[in-house]
């Protein structure tokens, strides 16, 4: 099991960290991520207890640096030689990758030189440089184990990375919680053990998009066996796997529950995907005001009354479709009709993480998969309301794999997602409503727009909003500097699209009872 130590609260925050924690400290720097990304504050000198700043601020590179030879270096334990060292750095990014060519060298430990690198975190960047893979290696470069995962960049992603010098071993966990244990990536060599003092080294040479820093601490107590045999057992390789829970999303602000109006006149909306659907937008007046007949599901038997943000997937959750969806249908309704909104999309996630059977290592912080959580709100939500229908925007974390397999993959996941909803809920015709990826985002994403195209063709009572259509006039835009996420205008005008063909498949149900 993690250390809780390395699950810091902070957001966007990256942590150095020695073992054991009760040893003395002798170096705190401490970097409020609100004033902005790293370059933003150039030429800043961190105040320091020994007076010297851990990483000094000298250009416009994402990452810390400006050095001759592209590595900026902090030797951050003063003990004499025969000392080891565990270290681990945890390190938060937010933003898009330009890698250019290879593979890049993220951070590494080194020994007291500089010279000799050892324990290296290595990334290589994704399809059009909006996702990333990484990998560690104990000493080459050329030896490096990547982490099957393949992340995309705009969504934050927690990189807990660990060596320990005494046996040479290099861990990369990925999102961890306190639960986790197997890390994702693993590399061994014991001629990377190093004795004395051990350095940290960033490399500057890359535009790696945006790093953003909340504090270093660092201890200089030589590490007790004891506590070190503690630490790590639990996260070697040969321990049991542990489901890997998703990092706690920011607390809820409290709300007073209302009570909804009877079942027959209370619509309930299901909204599924990644993070497009639990929506990046910036909050505006229009999203904070609530509308007496527009409810948000808030666990079993509470309703409270919807505002942007609807989901607490991620910090930075903000404006996404759904308000704006309920908004647009409400008019078309009777009267006294009220409309009730399941959140449950979560950023980053595929449509394999998605599905019933999915076995793998991802969860929600309370340990449901994508698939249970939303099946299971949506069935205690149906005991208060009428479900209506699904939303589901989806497909920047596949993008790739369709564009390999012209799509086949992810429609037949697609398909069976689908129909699985619908035999889970006992609603055999239960409206969906799907879109395409951002326009933005063409030519890459035509295999998979084709799959959602063509949707309607192939599984009853489902629609797929166009957002290439001529309706939006190429108004559908995204983030400033931000390749994957809508901004909140576009966000609003395609809940607006989404409540335009769920009218047309609610109609068509009426017409065939």
């Amino acid at each position: 099991m993690l250390p809780k130590n390395i699950l810091h609260p902070l957001v966007l925050l990256a942590a150095l960290l020695v073992w054991p924690l009760h040893a003395a400290e002798i170096l705190r720097e401490e970097f409020d991520y609100s004033d902005g990304p790293i370059h933003k504050v150039s030429k800043r000198a961190w105040t320091v207890h020994n007076g010297s700043p851990a990483i000094m601020i000298e250009n416009h590179a994402a990452l810390p640096g400006g050095s001759a030879t592209g590595y900026v270096t902090r030797k951050f334990t003063a003990k004499p030689a025969g000392a080891q060292v565990t270290a681990t750095l945890q390190a938060r990014f937010d933003g898009p990758v330009q890698a250019g060519k290879g593979r890049l060298v993220l951070f590494q430990f080194t020994d007291e030189s500089g010279k000799k690198r050892r324990g290296r975190l290595l990334m290589r960047a994704g399809s059009g440089n909006e996702t990333v893979q990484l990998g560690v290696t104990s000493k080459n470069s050329s030896d490096v184990v990547w982490s099957n995962r393949t992340l995309p960049l705009s969504e934050e992603h927690t990189l807990v990375f660990h060596y320990d010098s005494a046996s040479g071993s290099t861990r990369l966990w990925i999102n961890p919680t306190a639960t986790t244990t197997k890390p994702d990536a693993e590399a061994v060599d014991a001629d990377a053990a190093v004795s004395g003092r051990v350095s940290l080294q960033v490399d500057s040479r890359w535009n790696l998009g945006r790093v953003l820093i909340g504090s270093i601490v660092v201890n200089d107590d030589p590490l007790d066996a004891s506590a070190a045999t503690t630490k790590t057992a639990a996260a070697s390789p040969s321990s049991s796997k542990t489901v890997a829970r998703s990092a706690p999303p920011p607390p809820r602000p409290k709300v007073p529950a209302v009570t909804p109006p009877p079942a027959k006149r209370f619509y309930v909306f299901l909204l599924t995907g990644q993070s497009n659907m639990a929506g990046r937008g910036l909050v505006g007046e229009i999203d904070r005001t609530p509308d007496p007949r527009i409810l948000a599901f808030d666990g079993p038997g509470r309703w409270i009354p919807a505002v942007e943000p609807l989901h607490h997937d991620k910090r930075g959750a903000g404006v996404g479709p759904g308000f704006a969806f309920a908004r647009a249908l409400l008019p078309h309704l009777p009267s006294d009709v009220s409309i009730g909104l399941i959140p449950a999309a979560f950023g980053g996630t595929s449509v394999a993480q998605w599905q019933k059977d999915y076995q793998e290592d991802f969860r929600w912080p309370d340990g449901r998969t994508l698939f249970q959580l939303a099946t299971e709100s949506a069935v205690a939500a149906a005991k208060e309301g009428t479900l209506a229908g699904i939303l589901w925007n989806q497909g920047e974390a596949d993008g790739r794999r369709a564009r390999s397999d012209g799509g086949a993959g992810y429609r037949a996941q697609l398909d069976r997602l689908i129909a699985d909803f619908r035999a889970t809920l006992d609603r055999p015709d239960l409206p969906f409503v799907a879109a395409t990826l951002g326009p933005w985002r063409r030519p890459d994403t035509t295999e998979l727009n084709q799959v959602y195209l063509d949707l309607p063709a192939r599984v009853p009572h489902t629609a797929a909003v166009d957002t290439l259509a001529p309706e939006f006039g190429g108004n559908l835009r995204n983030k400033p500097n931000d390749p994957a996420h809508y901004d909140s205008e576009s966000a609003r005008l395609l809940g607006a699209a989404y409540a335009r063909a769920m009218l047309t498949l609610l109609n068509d149900a009426r017409e065939t009872q």
